[in-house]
Parts: C-alpha cells; sequence; structure tokens
C-alpha cells in the first residue's frame, strides 16, 4: 500500500517565538521595532534638560545606524571565510535583531517616561537602557549568526569561524553604537 499512496510530508512549522524559522522578519516587526526605538528615545527627550532635540532620535540613530555601518563589513567578512549560511539569513539575523530589540524598548518606555518625568535621572536611565538593549541585540543576533550557519549545515571549523566572526562583529557594532552614541548625545 506505501507503494501505491506517495508519503506526504508535513511542512515544518515554524515557531513564532524563535527568528530562525524564516530569514527575514515582516516590515511589521521592523516597523514596531523602529517605533519602539523612537518611543524610547521620546520618553527619554521629556526628561533630558537640554537635550531634547538630541535624544528624541538618538535612540533609533545610534541602535539601527550601528547595524547598518557595520552590517556590510559582516557580510563581506562572512563570504570571505566561505562560510555556508545565505546572505538573507545573515541580514535577517540583523533584522531580527534590531526588531526584538525595538520591542523590547517599547515595553521600557513607561519605565523610561516615569523616570524621565519624576526625576532628574531621565538621561542616566536612558543610557543605561540603551546598553542593555545594544547587548540584548548583539546577542540575539550573534546567536542567529550561528544558528544560521549550523542550519546551512557547517562543519565544525566552520562553526568556530563563525563564532568568532560574530563576536568580532558585536565588539565592531558595540564600537560604532558607542562613537554615534555620543556624537548623537553631545
Amino acid at each position: 500500500m506505501d507503494a501505491v499512496m506517495p508519503i506526504i510530508e508535513e511542512p515544518a512549522t515554524m515557531d513564532a517565538a524563535t527568528p530562525t524559522g524564516s530569514s527575514l522578519p515582516t516590515v511589521r516587526e521592523v516597523t514596531h521595532g523602529l517605533g519602539g526605538l523612537l518611543a524610547l528615545g521620546t520618553a527619554g527627550a521629556l526628561g533630558a534638560h537640554g537635550l531634547t532635540p538630541h535624544a528624541m532620535p538618538g535612540v533609533l540613530w545610534t541602535s539601527a545606524g550601528a547595524l547598518v555601518l557595520t552590517g556590510p563589513a559582516l557580510l563581506v567578512v562572512h563570504q570571505f571565510l566561505g562560510l555556508q549560511a545565505a546572505p538573507d539569513r545573515v541580514v535577517g539575523s540583523m533584522a531580527w535583531a534590531l526588531a526584538k530589540a525595538g520591542q523590547l524598548a517599547m515595553g521600557l518606555v513607561p519605565f523610561q517616561v516615569f523616570f524621565s518625568v519624576t526625576t532628574q535621572r531621565g538621561p542616566g536611565l536612558l543610557a543605561l537602557l540603551l546598553c542593555g538593549l545594544g547587548g540584548t541585540g548583539l546577542l540575539a543576533a550573534m546567536r542567529g549568526l550561528v544558528d544560521a550557519e549550523r542550519d546551512a549545515g557547517s562543519t565544525g571549523t566552520q562553526l568556530m569561524h563563525v563564532r568568532g566572526l560574530a563576536l568580532a562583529w558585536a565588539a565592531l557594532t558595540l564600537l560604532v553604537g558607542l562613537r554615534l552614541g555620543w556624537e548623537v548625545m553631545a
């Protein structure tokens, strides 16, 4: 009977909580993430005491700008090392990290508004939140890069290379983000 009826395989189900099911987030997810970063900057601008024009878009420019400026380097070195993951998965890892960090930023907006309105410590909290969001986003991107490489069937040596690449890229992105944050907020 098996020879007569072809075996129909069930399509792989994608877990909505993990971004590894698809290579790129939807436009809605990215927009929501960018909106969260902009909302956090706006909340920080409420208590910025003189930094208002800079603080409002500063969170968005710092976070997205660091990824835009370091993304091409990541893609070039990824291809140079001969790694297996498709370029859209590499870009997808960065896009998912930005979307998830922005969604987390949207959740932190009420805390930033509270501190900005009730205390003089709003800019300090904004700086701490930016560091936390940057770290969280970079860890998510690094995990996405390694998962994309593992899903592509890479060898053990290639997995070691992608881990080193992800760590070097995260350090570069952190330095670029700090520099952008310094320029935007100063």
